[in-house]
């Protein structure tokens, strides 16, 4: 039974990684590019500063069924930069389900969480990302970091 559970479970995640890559690089649907072009447009408004038109292209993207790391990336830095962690925690958490390969959403959760100091967590995201990308010195350094202080 306990075999058989674990089988489906393990079985809808490579279903969901396999649907999520599909399309966002190879098929991706009218909707998938609209919340592309709606991210791509809140990153450059994030990078402005104006953080009240990006969170309206963020809502945006999520109410188009936002099946994009990215999106859940941005929405998480704005979170945080609004002191908003929890939400900031979430977000995270949703991109990395999408898209737990996704580098810069995964520095940039590690960085976060250690501002919130919960290092231990970070190092387990950090070790998991060294396991699956070896030879990336980015990774390594971070996982260097966090296992010398």
């Amino acid at each position: 039974e306990q075999e058989s559970q674990t089988w489906h479970y393990m079985r809808d995640e490579v279903f969901e990684a396999f649907r999520y890559f599909f399309e966002s690089h190879i098929a991706p649907s009218p909707s998938m590019q609209e919340v592309k072009q709606l991210t791509h447009e809140a990153s450059a408004c994030l990078s402005r500063g104006d953080q009240a038109v990006a969170q309206k292209l963020l809502e945006q993207a999520s109410q188009r069924g936002c099946r994009y790391a990215p999106t859940w990336m941005l929405r998480a830095e704005l979170a945080a930069q609004q002191n908003h962690f929890k939400e900031a925690l979430d977000c995270f958490r949703q991109g990395l389900k999408l898209d737990p390969d996704d580098k810069p959403l995964v520095l940039r959760f590690c960085k976060l969480l250690l501002k919130l100091g919960q290092k231990s967590i970070a190092k387990d995201l950090a070790t998991m990302a060294v396991r699956k990308n070896r030879l990336d010195p980015e990774f390594s350094a971070l996982l260097l970091n966090l296992s010398s202080g």
